[in-house]
């Protein structure tokens, strides 16, 4: 009635008994395992079956040999070439055997992962969210710190909400979607896109040796950002407005580096919308002289 596996065996490392479910477990043939098997068998019969982790029979052979012969307690957690995650509680007995149950682990890993990956992505676009996108913003920093640039982008769509009120928010949840589509075919792998909420997003641009790299980048995104959308059978059109703020000097926490693209984003929108700005220290003293009177 055991959920887990359990075999025994012996200092000859063969088996002593096996219940049906550790057979079950591993696709090995009924009738093909019993008192006596050598381990060596059923590790054939394993890798025939597909059942093995990824790595070569003799590989998982000496393993499964050196968790025996040390003569110690050993916890592991094996990932199957079937897809199945595996978690094998190994016991030594005396006179050298040892015992081992095998808990089939996927469902819950799967369910790990899934609340792992809503606790740092953002639900409707599965883009980085702000928690991840800070941590991703800090080791940008920390990994080019004197060496490179790092650029944030702060984008913000124009003329989304007319798309909202005419279509309705189901459509602009897709359009948002589909911006978010676009978005990852213009980055690269080492880059970060994350969205804030609304229609706000922010690309964290890793690695450039000049800002000229971040005007490129404004520049396709702008460029393609604005090609029209099909939504519901309609075409509709948005287009978007950059911030951008480069590391180091205009900043070198992420919290200073979000800060001046938000008002190079600001600035960019005053001055007609569909085009990008770089931070300059004189948005600092307006928005500062602004904030006092």
């Amino acid at each position: 009635n055991m959920s887990q596996g359990l075999c025994f065996f012996d200092s000859d490392h063969r088996l002593i008994v096996a219940n049906e479910r550790f057979v079950e477990m591993y696709d090995i043939p009924p009738g093909k395992v019993g008192p006596g098997t050598p381990l060596s068998d059923i590790v054939d019969l394993r890798y025939e079956a597909g059942s093995f982790p990824a790595m070569s029979r003799d590989e998982y052979v000496r393993w499964r040999t050196d968790v025996a012969v040390s003569n110690e307690a050993k916890d592991s957690i094996v990932e199957l070439r079937n897809g199945k995650t595996v978690k094998i509680r190994h016991r030594p007995m005396p006179g050298s055997g040892w015992v081992a149950t095998h808990e089939d682990i996927t469902e819950q890993r799967r369910a790990e992962r899934k609340i792992e990956h809503m606790a740092h992505h953002d639900a409707l676009t599965g883009l980085a969210n702000r928690a991840l996108l800070s941590e991703r913003l800090e080791q940008a920093l920390s990994l080019f710190h004197g060496e490179r640039m790092v650029a944030v982008h702060h984008l913000d769509l124009d003329q989304f909400k007319a798309v909202n009120d005419t279509l309705g928010h189901p459509a602009g949840d897709r359009l948002l979607k589909a911006v978010a589509d676009r978005l990852r075919s213009l980055v690269r792998e080492s880059d970060t896109i994350a969205r804030m909420g609304g229609d706000e997003f922010i690309i964290v641009q890793t690695s450039i040796a000049d800002p000229a790299e971040a005007t490129t980048l404004a520049q396709e995104i702008i460029a393609w950002i604005s090609e029209p959308y099909e939504i519901d059978g309609q075409q509709t059109m948005v287009g978007t407005s950059i911030g951008i703020a480069v590391s180091p000097g205009d900043g070198l926490v992420p919290e200073r580096l979000l800060r001046n693209a938000d008002l190079a984003l600001y600035r960019a929108k005053g001055d007609g919308r569909g085009t990008f700005r770089f931070f300059e220290p004189a948005m600092d003293e307006q928005m500062q002289a602004r904030r006092v009177m």
